[in-house]
């Protein structure tokens, strides 16, 4: 090889490696750039629902500090009234105001359950089992236990409105006679799993637009954990839904 081919071929090797170069530079650009995008979406999402959950507590608060107590002063006033008046018909009144609170409370406690803001996660997730769990629907049982698992608050609300909606649509949709609720503790993980007895469904398959926004709210909350959420589904053998949550994405500082 002549010196003149011979530079020529370094040329061709140096312009190929600052091409190169500025591939890597570009493709590492274009990851950091989408990865600050994926963030800040992760952010505007997380920042969405906390304030949807705020604005839930503020609802629960009001319906049964303000309306609650009013709708009991009238139930008291009419009971009065019944004496002088037409019994008959007050006490129609008061029955139909007795169903409008319970109406109320009922509502109260679906934005934000009691039991989740006063003694945790595991009381509430004992109370909607028991809650779903009514004449003509499938056993709902709760299994493992947390092992004194101090969850963050904000983050716990998370965590309950995956299980109910997971076990909600359970109850709807799967004809089981059975659906479990297993809590287990992993070195790394708190996993929760749904599964139920019912009909099953072709994971692989597409899925269809029923209960869509359900399954997108799952999601962004699956997300905002940092977590991942596992479907396993035969059917006519049943369905369970694993959701996976790294212990530092739901646990204080401190850590437990």
């Amino acid at each position: 090889m002549d010196t003149q081919s011979l530079s020529l071929y370094q040329l061709l090797i140096t312009i190929l490696v600052l091409v190169t170069a500025l591939l890597l530079v570009f493709i590492g650009s274009a990851i950091r750039y989408l990865r600050i995008r994926i963030q800040y979406y992760r952010q505007q999402v997380a920042r969405e629902i906390e304030l949807i959950d705020q604005e839930r507590s503020r609802i629960s608060a009001d319906l049964h500090d303000e309306l609650g107590s009013g709708l009991s002063a009238v139930g008291l006033y009419m009971r009065q009234a019944a004496e002088t008046f037409e019994p008959e018909l007050m006490d129609k009144a008061i029955n139909q105001l007795q169903i409008q609170r319970t109406k109320i409370r009922q509502i109260s406690h679906d934005l934000v359950p009691q039991q989740l803001k006063t003694h945790g996660l595991l009381t509430a997730l004992r109370e909607l089992a028991e809650e779903m769990q009514v004449a003509g629907k499938p056993a709902i049982r709760l299994e493992g236990n947390m092992d004194g698992l101090a969850i963050r608050p904000p983050r716990a609300i998370h965590i309950y409105r995956i299980v109910r909606e997971l076990v909600t649509n359970a109850v709807k949709h799967s004809g089981a006679s059975i659906i479990t609720i297993d809590l287990v503790r992993t070195p790394r993980f708190f996993c929760i799993e749904i599964r139920d007895n019912g009909r099953g469904f072709d994971s692989a398959a597409p899925a269809g637009d029923g209960n869509g926004m359900g399954l997108q709210n799952i999601q962004a909350r699956v997300e905002l954990l940092h977590a991942v959420i596992i479907t396993v589904s035969k059917p006519d053998v049943g369905t369970s839904y694993t959701v996976r949550i790294p212990y530092e994405s739901i646990l204080p500082a401190d850590g437990n």
